[in-house]
């Protein structure tokens, strides 16, 4: 939502696609992080998943089939917060409250349910990534005990 200060299009880019998806008939659709900004950008965080809420809420497509995984930008415990409370769905199934990541289980009649695993990319910026784990103990820890 930040590029959109850019000049990049995003809330046409997110228009169009969220239509898109509505008539292919998609079930869900996942977002793989960075929905929005870091702090101190402007808009604010608070103000890009109000956009972004928005911008969904008036496409065909409906916002309780969006789901999120939260990437490099907005994972702070705050940016964490703001997308439980901007995007937060009752199908996610957090370890704790406001915790980046979570599972979703879509179950069919047919007994072959699906499993989607949303982690949490936790390195502050690109250039830790050589030095850091992508990945807390706590998150690894919570995947291994995932059903």
């Amino acid at each position: 939502m930040n590029y959109e200060q850019h000049n990049r299009g995003a809330y046409a880019k997110l228009r169009a696609s969220m239509n898109f998806f509505a008539k292919q008939n998609m079930d869900a659709v996942i977002i793989t992080g960075d929905v929005v900004g870091d702090r101190g950008e402007s808009p604010d965080l608070e103000a890009q998943y109000e956009k972004h809420v928005e911008i969904i809420n008036n496409s065909n497509f409906p916002l309780e089939n969006v789901y999120e995984a939260a990437g490099n930008h907005g994972n702070t415990p705050a940016d964490v917060a703001l997308m439980d409370q901007y995007l937060g769905n009752s199908k996610e199934q957090h370890p704790y409250k406001n915790s980046p990541y979570y599972t979703v289980l879509f179950e069919t009649p047919y007994g072959n349910d699906n499993l989607f695993i949303f982690m949490s990319q936790e390195i502050n910026g690109p250039s830790d990534s050589a030095a850091y784990d992508n990945f807390s103990k706590a998150q690894i820890d919570w995947l291994e005990g995932v059903y």
